[in-house]
């Protein structure tokens, strides 16, 4: 017996021997390895259920900064830095790298099942040469769910379906148990398929069995189109569904095909040419160029909104100009101030050179930032600012009496003015809406009253990056703000706030085309990335009805002009008159601020009226972003 004792004791012994040892392979095999200097990063798991709190320390100082990646990605999707002087959590403190406030990936930022990276940068750097430490952890199942199912059924109500305009309304019904985590992407269609030359549309999210997407006005259903097409697409890993549902477009719907052109420029922003004629953003300009080439390379002027020099420094510019000049026959390039070409000299020694490498027609150069030209009829005006403002600009009122003097010189509201200036207004275009941050004229009630009797002019902004597939793009005008503005995306990168409000970063280089017609002008969203236009950004902007050949004696053709005169010198109103609006759908397909709209004809029989839209409350925060 007392043998037999002995004997069970010692294989208890042994089983818990074995089950410790076990348990501690098991704890092995869930500890984090970390790569490059341990002692300096610390993550308590290398494993964690969706949603759960990824829970990471750092050791650092300055501006060295934690980020979590996507496996193989370039940019980090969250991050913040240690020192607590640059907002961080402290040295060897903890943070959750979920809620860190910093984004900056083109990725979803809830971080969902998947596997990750998480690094210690060093000195503020995103080259991975100066990580100081890594692991790899895995969210979930580490596999994302790929099966996406296709829509059940869609219909598209359009307001009017003859005129060319897209506006109107795109239901959506999906399976009830296949919403979660998707969007709905939509192609304009022939009876060959996805129409050739073009992108997707602006994509929205699904938010229940059924969802709907309106159009703003002035977008136009693309010259062929016959067709929706109209796919899921899971939102982790950009899938469409293999199969989609087709609506079909009323005959006659779609624009009947552009006018013969008076001219054609070219608008775009932000090409942020560095040092390196090597990067991505060199290589996306002299991309631009060709791709300006093959399109009209007799243009009469390619005209960048500001932020040519990454860091304002003179090499920058003679990379810029080698960069063009390589190019070969392209068109004439016009030139804005940007803040990023203000930022490494002193503020009048960074305007002197700018105006150095900036020409006018002529081949001269102008003596302000803030100038103008006329250019085969057409009235071209440039604005800088007149203080050193960091990423805003800011005018004096001279300045502002100087813009309204040159808008009314040889004035014609059926003509188009074009007005070029960096930064946007608050509450008008993608960039600037309310939690954007984007926007940036101090005083922006002078510029506002400056251009309040004016809807002939049409007012292109960059500085966002903002994609022209966003809400807001363009800002169709109101009662007290009656120009049209634009964003002009970036040459460089591109910004979207489709997942964070604040914006992530995104691959990719979008401008304008414009053709000048006869009363209308197009603005015409170009990928040059892709070769391709983007549907959601084709705008036909109409500035007096031009009628057909009749018959009988022809009437002379009404024309769009102020319903009031010219106001005084501007005067600054309160902060809380500063209304603007925003006229394309939300995703979730709600109007964020169209009324009303005035009967109209259409771009495609070249009859329009103006759209009015409600106003509203001007705000705008400024977000740092980090470009890792």
């Amino acid at each position: 017996m007392k043998k037999f004792v002995l004997r069970f004791l010692a294989l208890l012994l042994v089983l818990l021997m074995s089950l410790t040892a076990a348990l501690s392979l098991t704890a092995a095999a869930q500890e984090p390895v970390i790569e490059g200097d341990a002692s300096r990063l610390t993550v308590n798991k290398a494993s964690y259920a969706e949603g759960e709190a990824i829970m990471v320390s750092a050791v650092g100082s300055g501006t060295d900064w934690i980020g979590i990646y996507r496996v193989g990605a370039p940019h980090s999707i969250r991050w913040t830095y240690v020192d607590t002087a640059k907002g961080g959590p402290g040295s060897g403190k903890e943070v959750n790298l979920r809620t860190v406030p910093n984004v900056n990936g083109g990725e979803p930022t809830d971080l969902p099942a998947g596997t990750y990276v998480i690094r210690l940068m060093a000195n503020d750097s995103s080259d991975f040469a100066d990580c100081i430490a890594m692991t790899t952890i895995t969210i979930g199942s580490g596999e994302a769910d790929t099966t996406v199912s296709a829509p059940i059924s869609a219909t598209y109500e359009l307001e009017n379906d003859t005129d060319g305009f897209a506006t109107g309304t795109v239901t959506v019904k999906m399976p009830a148990d296949k919403t979660s985590n998707r969007s709905i992407v939509m192609y304009w269609a022939d009876g060959n398929g996805k129409l050739a030359g073009y992108t997707s549309l602006a994509k929205f999210k699904v938010t229940g069995e059924t969802s709907t997407f309106t159009f703003g006005g002035n977008v136009i259903i693309p010259a062929g189109a016959t067709r929706l097409l109209v796919y899921a697409m899971n939102n982790t890993t950009g899938e469409l569904s293999s199969d989609y549902v087709t609506v079909e477009l009323p005959e006659g719907a779609a624009h009947r095909g552009f006018e013969d052109s008076l001219g054609e420029l070219f608008v775009m922003s932000d090409i942020h040419i560095t040092l390196n004629q090597s990067n991505t953003h060199n290589k996306n300009f002299a991309n631009m160029l060709k791709d300006v080439q093959a399109l009209n390379k007799d243009a009469m002027g390619i005209f960048v909104v500001g932020d040519m020099a990454d860091t304002g420094r003179e090499q920058e510019y003679i990379n810029m100009t080698e960069l063009y000049t390589a190019a070969g026959k392209v068109p004439p390039l016009f030139l804005a101030i940007g803040n990023h070409d203000l930022s490494s000299l002193p503020f009048d020694e960074a305007n002197a050179l700018f105006l150095k490498y900036a020409t006018l027609p002529d081949g001269t150069h102008p003596t302000d930032t803030s100038y103008d030209f006329w250019l085969d009829g057409y009235h071209f005006i440039f604005l800088g600012t007149d203080t050193a403002a960091g990423l805003h600009s800011s005018f004096t009122r001279e300045t502002m009496t100087w813009l309204k003097d040159k808008i009314e010189e040889n004035r014609d509201p059926a003509r188009p003015v074009f007005l070029f200036l960096h930064q946007s207004l608050s509450n008008t275009v993608s960039g600037s809406l309310p939690g954007e941050g984007w926007s940036g004229v101090d005083n922006e009630n002078m510029l506002r009253n400056a251009l309040r009797s004016y809807p002939e002019v049409m007012f292109f902004n960059g500085h966002s990056h903002w994609t022209m597939d966003s809400v807001g793009n363009m800002f169709e005008g109101d009662k007290k703000l009656p120009c049209r503005a634009f964003n002009c995306a970036s040459v460089a990168y591109l910004w979207s706030g489709y997942n964070v409000v604040t914006g992530e970063h995104l691959d990719g280089s979008q401008g304008y085309m414009v053709k000048l017609c006869d009363g209308k002008l197009y603005v015409l969203g170009r990928d040059f990335a892709r070769g391709e236009w983007i549907p959601a950004a084709q705008y036909c902007i109409v500035l007096k009805e031009v009628t057909e050949p009749e018959t009988e004696a022809p009437t002379e053709a009404p024309t769009d002009t102020p319903t009031e005169a010219p106001t005084d010198e501007p005067v600054d109103t309160p902060a809380n008159d500063t209304d603007a609006t925003d006229t394309t759908a939300a995703p979730d397909g709600t109007n964020t601020g169209n009324a009303t709209e005035a009967p109209r004809s259409g771009c495609g029989s070249s009859l329009a009226a103006l759209t009015m839209v409600l106003l509203l409350p001007a705000a705008y925060v400024v977000i740092k972003r980090k470009e890792n």
